[in-house]
């Protein structure tokens, strides 16, 4: 291809127009298009910053209807390709193909949800079917997976479950034999490897030790549920190897840490977080309950340990603040939800777009689908939802629900119910009217 600027660059055709590559008269592209774990992982910054996905999503989707638009200057061009002796475009066939994939009968919004589909489907592949790897032969193989993930099982069952799994093969006598046997074969019986209760020390800066002797009272923002209010920040002295550091943290954020330390050390090594004081006691009652916790934290486990120098000196932000000029974005903020709606011909449309910040009661990561119910007055309430995402805070639907048959949209509201196996995480209600109509608008949610 040739660039306005002179400056040629190359683009594989190898895949494109359904020229899908085979084996043995197999096909092995399985999926719309390539769409690796790998790409999404750079997209998101290592998972980092999962919303950029849903920009992703958006910019694909743009980028489609964009050339829909154009789907005539297209199809004319590429028909002047028909006698090029490409083996993608050899008769009118193959324009046919390009046509349908264009869906010229489809209004944006619905092929903004069929893309969407597309790249959930590559998104999704089961792919690894045909790379020739003996445990991974065919279906069956991945139906053995699901069935030992246990799907329908909730975490008290699965873990009773994985338990009498661990007790089974404790006390089987095949596994002492198999285990005998590769000893034998070995020469001499090798000695079990120890695994460090702790991540050892490195070379850099170790903490010694660590004491609060003060708190700023007047602290930074903090915005909750639409409130803004003020946290203390204590300063820290902590003595390192070659000296003494001063650090701010907020309770919050000495609480992440925790919660980071017992991801690294035997929960039963460390002292307790007085974390059930947090919303008890004032901050001079904080930081002497703090104090206490650090004396035993580096008298104890992590007292020289370079892993834990880093969690102090560097991080980790607590996700709860927010700089005074509000530019930071908050990735666990308020739950919201991008809605477009749109009402022509007596037909309500409503394009879920995508949600972010979505929470079940406990913290985890929810099942998440969006239920609408459309109430007018003298009329029975509508229902429509989503499919269900699975296992992610910030999902992107892009699904279009429609309501025919809809006369008037005077005193008319839309509940939208997001919920994750059947409970209801977050809502909001909507009074249907002008000021909604034909926007992509982030809408805010409430917890429940």
């Amino acid at each position: 291809m040739l660039k306005h600027s002179g400056h040629m660059f190359h683009i594989d055709f190898g895949k494109i127009m359904g020229n899908a590559q085979k084996f043995a008269h197999i096909k092995r592209d399985r999926v719309p298009f390539v769409f690796s774990s790998e790409m999404q992982r750079f997209i998101t910054g290592g998972g980092e910053n999962p919303q950029r996905l849903q920009r992703f999503v958006e910019l694909c989707c743009n980028a489609y209807n964009v050339i829909r638009g154009r789907s005539a200057l297209v199809l004319s061009l590429l028909e002047l390709m028909l006698g090029a002796g490409l083996p993608e475009m050899k008769d009118i066939s193959d324009l046919q193909y390009i046509q349908n994939n264009l869906r010229p009968n489809d209004s944006d919004l619905e092929a903004t949800s069929y893309f969407t589909k597309k790249i959930k489907k590559s998104m999704l592949s089961i792919a690894m079917l045909g790379a020739g790897l003996p445990e991974m032969k065919d279906i069956s193989d991945l139906q053995y997976i699901q069935n030992n993930l246990r799907p329908n099982d909730s975490d008290l069952e699965a873990t009773s479950y994985f338990t009498k799994k661990i007790k089974k093969s404790m006390l089987s006598i095949a596994v002492k034999l198999n285990y005998l046997s590769h000893s034998l074969a070995q020469g001499k019986k090798a000695a079990p490897a120890q695994r460090p209760l702790s991540p050892g020390p490195g070379a850099g800066a170790n903490i010694q030790a660590a004491h609060i002797h003060r708190y700023n009272s007047v602290g930074r923002n903090l915005v909750r549920r639409g409130a803004t209010e003020l946290i203390p920040m204590f300063e820290m002295q902590v003595t390192i190897d070659d000296g003494i550091l001063n650090i701010e943290k907020t309770f919050a954020q000495f609480e992440l840490i925790h919660k980071q330390l017992q991801k690294h050390f035997i929960e039963s090594t460390l002292p307790q977080f007085p974390s059930c004081f947090r919303m008890s006691f004032n901050p001079s009652r904080k930081m002497t309950l703090l104090n206490k916790y650090f004396t035993e934290l580096f008298n104890g486990p992590c007292k020289g340990n370079e892993f834990v120098c880093s969690l102090f000196l560097d991080g980790p932000k607590t996700v709860e603040e927010i700089p005074i000029n509000g530019n930071v974005s908050d990735p666990q903020g308020s739950p919201q939800i991008q809605l477009h709606i749109s009402y022509t011909e007596n037909k309500l449309s409503v394009m879920v777009k995508h949600l972010k910040n979505i929470r079940t009661a406990n913290g985890s990561s929810p099942d998440a689908y969006v239920a609408l119910w459309l109430k007018q007055e003298h009329h029975k309430p509508l229902k429509r939802k989503t499919k269900v995402v699975r296992s992610n805070n910030n999902p992107t639907f892009n699904e279009l629900l429609e309501y025919p048959h809809v006369a008037f949209l005077h005193n008319t509201v839309l509940d939208v119910r997001v919920k994750s196996k059947k409970k209801v995480v977050a809502v909001t209600s909507i009074q249907l009217g002008d000021a909604y109509m034909d926007k992509e608008e982030w809408l805010q949610l409430g917890n429940c």
